[in-house]
């Protein structure tokens, strides 16, 4: 396997924002609404989600008003106003953030890379799968697996 050169966060930044824009990921994120066949309002009415929400609207969620209007919610027209309008501004939102997501790579791209050589030392499928999740993990301050 070849070590393939570091790309800088630059050119990362720049693919990541083609990629978000194409064409086809549009597609991909719409088939992907598509096929979900849950009720993301019904998620959102999780405990846990009930508990970031209840500082702000203690009352709405005590009463079940909150709940109630969550799982009220139509998933069609959920789908239909992401399908259009959310995943048309895939790309916009990526170009919005491409300053955020590149100042993040800055530090990143060093560990993507470092993640790549150190699985390329290693043998065997599982050893390199593992010396690259370590590699990151180590990267972000967790304990190795």
């Amino acid at each position: 396997m070849s070590i393939k050169r570091q790309r800088t966060s630059t050119e990362m930044a720049d693919n990541w924002v083609a990629g978000m824009q194409s064409a086809a990921t549009q597609k991909k994120f719409k088939d992907g609404i598509n096929a979900y066949q849950g009720n993301p309002m019904a998620e959102a009415a999780t405990d846990s989600a009930m508990q970031r929400y209840q500082d702000g609207v203690a009352l709405s969620i005590t009463s079940g008003y909150r709940k109630t209007k969550l799982l009220a919610a139509s998933p069609t027209d959920w789908k239909l106003t992401t399908t259009t309008i959310g995943a048309a501004n895939l790309g916009a939102g990526a170009l919005k953030k491409k300053k955020k997501y590149q100042a993040a790579m800055d530090k990143w791209a060093a560990e993507y890379h470092n993640a790549s050589v150190n699985a390329a030392a290693a043998t065997g499928v599982q050893s390199k799968i593992m010396a690259a999740i370590n590699t990151l993990r180590r990267a972000a301050g967790k304990p190795e697996l």
